[in-house]
């Protein structure tokens, strides 16, 4: 009797041990399966890592896209304003070069009344008239040949020249202006002889004039 219950005794601890055991391997697992769990959280974590790494390679490529089209954008403007203002200094620079020499031959009854030789410029734009000359070699001898300048004074046409020349006795070549003078008006250069032999003959004449 004694015995049977030393037996039973002995088969409970072994079954506590058998359970202990269980347990202790249970335990195992559960660290087995934390440390799992904590490597594919690192894991995760390391993805998301990735994943926000990318988006954000995503919108810097987007952002850079936006900036690479605003920029060439703004190349083109700055191109465009190089372009106009290289196109504005070329027309400048050109002006300097002067309009084509103004050459010609008036021919007009120089007796019957004053007459225009030659009308010089436009209203309302700036001029420089540099030289002017003109040509009596085809008038007659000792004839007086008036020569006189009108151009507006303040919209307004007023005389602003007028000196006679004696033909044979003054250079066949009068140089009218001799020197550079601004105008913005038109300036109406005229002739006019006493002598009646001098109606119907020729009076040249030649200027230079560059546009302000």
């Amino acid at each position: 009797m004694k015995t049977n219950w030393i037996q039973r005794l002995l088969a409970a601890i072994a079954d506590l041990i058998t359970r202990t055991k269980g347990l202790d391997d249970i335990h195992d697992d559960l660290g087995t399966h934390e440390t799992a769990q904590a490597t594919h959280r690192t894991a995760l974590g390391t993805h998301d890592t990735d994943i926000k790494t990318l988006l954000a390679a995503l919108a810097l490529e987007a952002t850079l896209g936006t900036h690479d089209t605003d920029i060439k954008a703004l190349l083109g403007t700055i191109a465009g304003y190089i372009d106009s203002e290289i196109a504005d200094i070329k027309a400048q620079t050109d002006e300097l070069a002067g309009a084509a020499p103004g050459v010609g031959t008036a021919t007009e009854n120089w007796n019957a009344a004053e007459a225009d030789i030659v009308s010089i410029g436009a209203n309302d734009t700036k001029n420089k008239l540099h030289s002017l000359l003109v040509n009596i070699s085809a008038l007659t001898a000792a004839a007086t040949i008036t020569i006189r300048m009108y151009t507006q004074i303040n919209g307004v046409e007023r005389k602003v020249y007028d000196q006679d020349f004696v033909k044979n006795t003054d250079p066949d070549g009068l140089w009218i202006v001799n020197g550079t003078v601004g105008i913005h008006e038109v300036l109406r250069v005229t002739a006019q002889s006493d002598n009646a032999l001098d109606d119907g003959l020729t009076i040249d004449y030649d200027y230079m004039l560059e546009v302000m």
